[in-house]
């Protein structure tokens, strides 16, 4: 790195990290949905001693690596932790509120979705009634693996994509059952302070694996606070560090070729669906359960997978995942 650039980067991580550090200080929450990753732990340090509920879920036949971290980062923090394992069938169900809350059979959005609700849940059981999440950090900070390889220019015209459609399940998942849920990273000046960051500060390679990885200022901002395995630590979604990336496997078990293929024939001519695997299926029958077949499209462009409306500049359904549309 050019001494330009390293003046750019202490400028910037300063910058990055008094925000967060102002962001979290205002935060008024009783709870924290922690994964133990780079965006949780973040939170969990600079909250350190507040005597916060933390909670972290995993699936019971393939947990994640997740548990370790967190348990490791809630005890340092001094946190009232409780991990909370989930069944194939809890996670089914929950499955069946956030088809109908997030408008969605998308295989992405449900498995990372469905433990972030069961983990509300918990948190909604305990009295807990303004939960924190990490949610934000990934789109303001190129935490996602395909931006890595973008030159400058093109990596901030994706994150200014990023930034005008990003949603985040946890809030109106949460608002179901009264929960306030918000994020320090979606605070205005965390966002006023990311939006200054030159792209070329947000991807770097780790010193401890020597991998390209993302998120780059916003780890040198706190590589003094955290241990260093955990502030370098490689993003894992919600669905690989709670272990729901196993329940692929568990639906191409339960459901056969000959049924695959008869309902979705049936669902493709009958209703203009288009299902790309048994795992689809079966989050589409779920969905059906509960709010129908997918609404057409009036005006404006429609999903090829669905059918349903494609907002204006996005090139990704909500309601059942294509991607590119």
């Amino acid at each position: 790195m050019s001494q330009f650039l390293v003046t750019e980067m202490r400028a910037a991580s300063e910058l990055v990290g008094s925000s967060v550090r102002a962001s979290v200080a205002r935060l008024e929450c009783d709870a924290l949905i922690l994964s133990g990753g780079l965006d949780t732990s973040i939170i969990s340090y600079l909250a350190s001693g507040r005597g916060m509920n933390a909670y972290t879920v995993y699936y019971q036949e393939a947990p994640g690596p997740d548990v370790d971290y967190a348990r490791r980062v809630a005890d340092e923090a001094g946190f009232h932790h409780r991990v909370i394992g989930f069944s194939y069938g809890d996670y089914i169900e929950a499955a069946s509120v956030v088809a109908r809350v997030m408008n969605s059979f998308d295989p992405m959005e449900i498995r990372n979705s469905a433990p972030v609700l069961i983990a509300l849940r918990n948190a909604r059981s305990d009295g807990c009634i303004h939960v924190a999440t990490g949610d934000g950090s990934d789109e303001l900070f190129a935490g996602y693996s395909y931006l890595f390889s973008k030159e400058p220019a093109s990596l901030r015209v994706a994150l200014e994509h990023l930034w005008k459609v990003m949603r985040f399940s946890a809030v109106p998942l949460g608002a179901t059952m009264g929960l306030n849920v918000e994020s320090p990273y979606l605070d205005a000046e965390v966002k006023e302070a990311a939006f200054h960051v030159h792209p070329s500060l947000l991807v770097g390679v780790n010193p401890l694996t020597g991998a390209v990885t993302g998120k780059f200022v916003l780890r040198k901002a706190f590589e003094s606070l955290l241990p260093a395995d955990i502030v370098w630590r490689k993003k894992a979604p919600i669905e690989e560090g709670c272990g729901s990336t196993s329940i692929p496997g568990v639906i191409e078990l339960k459901v056969s070729d000959a049924e695959f293929q008869e309902k979705s024939s049936k669902y493709l001519e009958e209703e203009g669906v288009r299902l790309r695997g048994k795992e689809h299926l079966v989050y589409y029958e779920i969905y059906r359960a509960v709010n129908g077949p997918p609404k057409k499209a009036g005006q404006g462009r429609s999903c090829p997978g669905c059918g349903s409306s494609v907002p204006a500049g996005s090139n990704f359904c909500t309601v059942c995942g294509a991607y590119p549309v």
